[in-house]
């Protein structure tokens, strides 16, 4: 269940989502100012090889802040100019707060939070990790380690949707939400509404909406990377010899 948290515990709680941290750990907060502990534990994460994105407002981070993050191995580090969310985790645990990742804020502030398990609260989990997906989506890489560190794809692997949240076996070319599988409509209905607006099929992507990669350049016109297309269609045709 859902665990409600004062300033000190969600002060807790975010260095022991760094520090349990085996795979990947995500960090968003508008303003960054790590303490000389969270630094510590970031290295620690780092050197066992754990993937980190960190999304920050790039205007409000001083310049040795900047020098500081981008000195750690596998960080990736993006910025988003209207990021007002705070959102914090790993493969197991998530944290949302009003508390910035600030030493400030942990020291003086008075904070609340609320701790999400991936394994107790599957279904509130995945669509924080939706959203999340969203704003990463929108914001502007400043640090991109090798490229094979992809968010999306390095996401899906650590933390695989719950059982209980996929009731479709696509996904939305935009955002990367689970949806029904269908090339004529590869967006989600939130994402649809803002493609709408333009109504470009060929406007680019980054998802593919057969297997839910990040690496593949998709469009409305070509959803789906060539591997999927190939699966789909060899689909379609097997339905139809089933019911002709």
């Amino acid at each position: 269940m859902a665990e409600f948290l004062t300033t000190k515990g969600t002060t807790s709680h975010i260095e022991d989502i760094i520090k349990e941290a085996n795979k990947g750990l995500v960090l968003m907060s508008p303003y960054l100012q790590i303490s000389e502990s969270f630094f510590s534990r970031l290295k620690t994460a780092s050197a066992r090889s754990v993937n980190i994105t960190i999304i920050y407002r790039k205007d409000e981070l001083k310049e040795g802040e900047y020098k500081q993050l981008a000195s750690l191995k596998n960080v990736e580090l993006r910025s988003l100019k209207s990021l007002h969310a705070k959102c914090y985790y790993n493969e197991k645990e998530m944290v949302t707060s009003s508390m910035n990742m600030y030493e400030y804020s942990e020291n003086n502030n008075t904070e609340m939070g609320i701790s999400i398990s991936a394994e107790k609260d599957p279904i509130i989990f995945g669509k924080a990790m939706s959203e999340c997906e969203h704003i990463f989506q929108n914001s502007i890489a400043d640090i991109v380690p090798g490229s094979n560190n992809k968010f999306i794809e390095n996401l899906r692997a650590v933390h695989p949707t719950p059982a209980a949240t996929v009731n479709h076996d696509g996904f939305c070319i935009h955002c990367g939400k689970d949806i029904e599988l269908n090339p004529g409509k590869p967006y989600c209905d939130k994402c649809f509404v803002t493609w709408k607006r333009y109504n470009n099929p060929d406007y680019k992507e980054m998802v593919c909406h057969g297997c839910g990669n990040e690496h593949k350049e998709t469009s409305m016109n070509i959803p789906q990377c060539s591997d999927c297309y190939k699966s789909w269609k060899k689909g379609q045709r097997s339905n139809r010899l089933k019911t002709g």
